[in-house]
């Protein structure tokens, strides 16, 4: 009995993430081999996506809009390859503006309607690499501070939960924001500090290989 060939997409999920963890590995050596060559900052930022995020209209009456509600909401867009975190910032202020123009409405709001209002650069874990909430952030936590800021997070965590369990869910909520908002600091700041020194390094090396 002559069976038919399998098809491409006849992938179990182990194989998908063997190839998925193969791609990011072959990005990652491309870029390797990329920064070293032109003394650029890639590396840490390969599979970088952009999330902008703001409010989705839920609910919208014309004869009545102070009954507008919307819920918070986010869209991550995948960036491309290969930029530093400069154009990555430029890119994403111009994805942004292009989103908004297009969900704008000659009546207004509508329901569905998407309003970006922060600009998140994500690492492909997940990590806030920047944010930009009317500017972009610029107020770096020294290095030797971060586990610091990292143990205020977590102790924040452990008050939310205590705040919940008395029926104090304003207070939850907005402990939940602060916490968030270490981890965001530290994220960026730790990566902040490391295109510093790859830089540093970088442009050592250029020098070196200058004054041969």
């Amino acid at each position: 009995m002559v069976t038919q060939p399998e098809r491409a997409h006849d992938l179990t999920q182990e194989d998908r993430l063997f190839l998925s963890q193969l791609q990011r590995g072959l990005r990652s050596e491309m870029a390797t081999i990329f920064d070293s060559r032109f003394g650029r900052c890639t590396t840490p930022l390969v599979g970088a996506f952009v999330a902008l995020q703001g409010k989705k209209i839920l609910q919208y009456d014309k004869q009545r809009p102070w009954t507008c509600k919307a819920t918070p909401h986010s869209v991550p867009y995948q960036a491309p390859q290969y930029l530093e975190l400069e154009a990555l910032q430029s890119w994403g202020i111009a994805l942004k503006h292009t989103i908004w123009l297009d969900n704008l409405c000659d009546e207004g709001v509508y329901f569905g309607q998407f309003v970006p209002e922060q600009v998140l650069i994500m690492s492909r874990c997940g990590e806030v690499i920047q944010r930009h909430d009317g500017q972009w952030f610029d107020s770096y936590l020294p290095i030797a501070d971060l586990p610091l800021h990292e143990a205020m997070a977590k102790a924040l965590d452990i008050q939310r939960i205590n705040e919940r369990r008395e029926g104090n869910y304003n207070t939850a909520n907005r402990l939940l924001i602060e916490a968030q908002r270490l981890r965001e600091a530290v994220s960026m700041s730790r990566l902040h500090w490391q295109l510093h020194e790859l830089k540093q390094i970088h442009a050592v090396t250029r020098w070196m290989q200058t004054a041969r």
